[in-house]
């Protein structure tokens, strides 16, 4: 039996990654072994609240999870509110074009 490939999944989960980490807990030869949500399609909130939905529809409803409230490290600048506006137009408030 071939050995499993571990991932750890760094997303900005709207409906595209949501559909990604539904696809790899299905994958018989993939074991995710962490999640991380990061600021993009949405805020970083949005994107934990949406991580946590796919683990309650893949039946992973045991998982652990935190969050952190400050940067480690930043290497570009922040995304603008104008940003965070118009991927809210295209994706909706949550990025699961809920609007």
């Amino acid at each position: 039996m071939p050995t499993r490939r571990k991932l750890l999944i760094d997303c900005d989960t709207g409906c595209d990654d949501a559909i990604a980490l539904m696809m790899a807990f299905h994958h018989d030869d993939v074991e995710i072994i962490g999640i991380t949500a990061v600021n993009g399609n949405a805020p970083v909130d949005d994107c934990t609240r949406n991580i946590l939905q796919v683990l309650q529809i893949v039946n992973k409803p045991e998982a652990k999870y935190t969050t952190l409230n400050h940067t480690l490290y930043l290497h570009t600048e922040i995304p603008s509110h104008k940003h965070n506006a118009r991927m809210r137009q295209s994706y909706g408030h949550n990025s699961y074009w809920d609007e």
